[in-house]
């Protein structure tokens, strides 16, 4: 997904991401916050625990999941492909600050492909911190309910497409979706 991406010529300043993309980085401040506390507890299991959570839930069932189609369908110089691969590009590189301390050769060979400063070596890249703008409880809050509603959604579509065989896919699909206030 970040293939062809400077994060020095493409990366878009925070304020003009998408909201989804603002998202994933304040879960991404989270997970900062949370390997830091179990490295200081040298609890180094709850690292990979949280890294493995968060790349099951928010990444791969959520965040890739939503955003595939903006990747693979918008042309590579658009606003929308350059702010999630700014986000993406921004949570590869956490990711790899904070299981460096225990995968030292596999995150200093991912670090190789998004050295921008060259550094040469994560480990001479600092811990990951995040920037305090990451930041969003308001906004945090706001996709968890976008996504409780979207998983009763996927549940209605699987239903429609296993049980009544309505559609043959979701794509064939229209959702209308009606609140009592």
């Amino acid at each position: 997904n970040l293939g062809g991406f400077d994060p020095k010529k493409d990366a878009v300043p925070y304020a003009d991401l998408s909201e989804i993309d603002r998202w994933i980085l304040n879960e991404t401040a989270d997970l900062i916050d949370v390997c830091t506390r179990a490295y200081e507890d040298y609890e180094f299991h709850r690292v990979f625990q949280k890294c493995n959570e968060f790349c099951v839930v928010q990444l791969s069932a959520l965040y890739c999941d939503i955003l595939k189609d903006r990747l693979y369908c918008s042309g590579h110089g658009s606003e929308l492909r350059r702010s999630a691969q700014t986000a993406q590009w921004q949570v590869a590189s956490v990711l790899i600050g904070v299981l460096a301390p225990v995968l030292v050769f596999t995150s200093d060979e991912a670090f190789a492909y998004l050295d921008s400063e060259g550094l040469g070596s994560v480990h001479l890249s600092g811990f990951p911190e995040a920037a305090e703008e990451w930041r969003q409880p308001q906004l945090a809050a706001k996709w968890k309910k976008l996504f409780e509603v979207r998983s009763e959604v996927l549940m209605a579509l699987e239903d429609a497409r296993q049980v009544k065989k309505a559609v043959r896919s979701a794509l064939e699909a229209q959702v209308v979706l009606a609140v009592k206030d």
